[in-house]
């Protein structure tokens, strides 16, 4: 992973000091809304572009990330480590904050057009700074009411345990690439759809995919870590949402091989 500094690619410096990060619970991929840039050059270009926009236009203390990601595989300093974002958003002034405060932001320069897609050497420079700073890794859809950061970065974040090679057993898948939220009874949102998606594809559509973990979910939920010899805690942590990929995994494998037949 490259590291271009401020310095190197000609930040105006803050308006005053940065609030600092709390304890991070993970990294939230943003997208400029900007043409792709499509050379270091452009990069450089659009960073100060966006930096110009959100000093001057809307008049933040800096840019809003804490880093920027080009298709050349390059992340760009921008708040930098250790310092509190201003891009996460969330529906209430509460919620803003806190998103602000415990997740570091890293936007790709590009996402004009919905179907944009990073290159490979974006997506394995955010897969790097993704480990060093540890926790959830998020879309910045998962926190407002937005397309940012497009399609392909959310099919990416939600696909990210289906790398992990066929042999691997479950709990290395876990421990290898899985930063899986606990999900439990009272959730609501896109990874309790994900879980009642792939339970109905087990169980023949028993649930209604309304992203609303409640008592249905639950007893599904239970069965199935029953049936896997899991604690049946109706908890989906990260050993039941790897075994949950791996038996549909399993499942999709036999459908394409009795059509084949």
């Amino acid at each position: 992973m490259k590291l271009i500094k401020r310095s190197d690619w000609g930040a105006n410096s803050p308006k005053s000091s940065y609030s600092k990060l709390g304890e991070v619970k993970g990294l939230v991929i943003h997208w400029s809304a900007y043409p792709t840039a499509m050379s270091e050059d452009e990069e450089y270009s659009q960073i100060k572009t966006i930096q110009n926009l959100h000093q001057n236009d809307r008049g933040w203390n800096d840019i809003a990330y804490n880093y920027c990601v080009g298709d050349s595989g390059n992340i760009y300093e921008a708040r930098g480590e250790g310092n509190r974002s201003a891009a996460q958003g969330g529906n209430t002034r509460q919620e803003v904050n806190y998103n602000n405060k415990h997740y570091v932001a890293v936007c790709w320069l590009g996402g004009s057009n919905p179907d944009d897609q990073p290159s490979k050497e974006a997506v394995l420079a955010v897969k790097e700074l993704w480990k060093q700073v540890g926790g959830e890794l998020r879309p910045h859809s998962s926190f407002k009411s937005t397309s940012c950061p497009g399609d392909a970065w959310r099919k990416w974040i939600d696909g990210r345990l289906t790398i992990v090679p066929k042999e691997v057993e479950t709990k290395e898948k876990v421990k290898e690439v899985s930063r899986f939220t606990l999900v439990k009874k009272g959730d609501r949102g896109q990874s309790v759809e994900e879980i009642q998606i792939m339970l109905n594809m087990i169980n023949k559509n028993q649930l209604i995919v309304d992203g609303d973990y409640g008592a249905k979910t639950l007893a599904a939920v239970v069965a199935f870590q029953k049936k896997y010899k899991l604690k049946p805690d109706g908890i989906v942590g990260q050993l039941t949402y790897a075994k949950l990929i791996e038996v549909n995994r399993k499942k999709a494998r036999k459908v394409t091989k009795y059509k084949i037949e």
